[in-house]
């Protein structure tokens, strides 16, 4: 999973404060450029599809806690709009990155459990 971030900052009145957090999220898939068969291929697409719901699923709980984060940092004041939006994307990609890790963890648990996805490697 790749993303961009984005802290999007106003002028208000002396200094400057959040206005509004961007997101986008974008599922990675890595696949080997060739497997042993089209089936095998095909079964391992559907696997990791499977850790792209798992991320997905992530993405749209990410989503409810930015908007938390957002609300949180709005009442802050900074010198500079640089310094605004410098600060707060810091703070929501070290949020970001803990909830990701966690997720991708937990993913792997689930999927790989029991001797993986079912499927052999290429």
């Amino acid at each position: 999973m790749t993303w961009n971030t984005v802290a999007k900052c106003k002028c208000d009145g002396g200094g400057f404060s959040l206005d509004e957090f961007e997101v986008s999220l974008r599922p990675v898939v890595m696949l080997w450029p060739h497997y042993s068969s089209d089936a095998v291929r095909r079964a391992t697409i559907s696997d990791e599809m499977e850790h792209v719901l798992d991320l997905s699923i992530w993405g749209e709980a990410e989503r409810l806690r930015a908007e938390e984060l957002e609300s949180s940092q709005q009442s802050r004041i900074y010198s500079t709009e640089s310094e605004c939006a410098h600060a707060n994307r810091q703070i929501l990609e070290a949020q970001m990155a803990s909830g990701f890790r966690q997720a991708a963890v937990r993913s792997g648990r689930i999927r790989h459990a029991n001797g993986g996805h079912g499927h052999p490697l290429p």
